[in-house]
């Protein structure tokens, strides 16, 4: 079976808010992304012998899903949702690395690069978001994602056509201060998913009073 858990290194110097992994494709290669404060960052965990981390993107990054090819991430400093094609995304980091090793220089290697797809895409109506949390309706198999903004809650939905979230509707809610729980909940009788964001436990001595979800 062998260990649950595996050290990966030693000393990181970045401060991590969050990891994913995923598959690429084209390699099979698995790779650790992080999100921390100094940005989003990828780690080959095949070729942990280079001991390499590599950053991907720049901006403060809090939380990470990836859904598919598509990564989803809370970044920049106004903290909002955003997707970002990782195959692009892969590509691009892949083509600088191929001309950083070039033994010759050329000063116009930028206005090359192919852009044919965005690699990251602002969601719509998620600035300041708070918190997220997704789940997947195993009776509908629907994947949902709900993110806390400021003026209440953006739901949306995985469109597997279009490989993205779409958004599905806003719920105008005024949440507590402090979310330290913030999960969809999912049933067979509802088209959407319930949010829980507390739980309390009962009263002792008063049967009538039940946990508050």
């Amino acid at each position: 079976m062998g260990a649950c858990f595996s050290k990966v290194f030693n000393g990181c110097p970045l401060k991590i808010h969050c990891a994913v992994t995923w598959i690429l494709p084209k390699t099979r290669d698995q790779y650790l992304i992080l999100g921390a404060e100094e940005g989003i960052y990828r780690l080959n965990l095949n070729e942990l012998h280079e001991d390499v981390l590599e950053k991907l993107l720049p901006h403060r990054c809090t939380w990470l899903y990836v859904m598919n090819n598509v990564l989803m991430s809370v970044s920049g400093k106004s903290s909002q949702l955003f997707s970002h094609s990782l195959l692009v995304l892969f590509d691009q980091r892949h083509l600088q690395r191929r001309n950083d090793s070039l033994s010759f220089s050329s000063h116009c290697s930028d206005r090359i690069k192919p852009r044919k797809f965005a690699v990251s895409v602002k969601i719509p109506h998620t600035k300041g978001c708070r918190r997220c949390s997704v789940a997947r309706n195993p009776y509908t198999d629907s994947t949902f994602l709900c993110a806390a903004v400021p003026s209440g809650l953006v739901l949306l939905l995985w469109y597997e056509p279009l490989q993205k979230f779409m958004h599905l509707k806003f719920i105008p809610i005024s949440l507590p201060d402090s979310l330290p729980i913030f999960e969809l909940l999912v049933s067979t009788t509802d088209e959407v998913p319930q949010l829980c964001v507390g739980v309390r436990e009962s009263i002792k001595g008063n049967p009538g009073k039940q946990p508050t979800v």
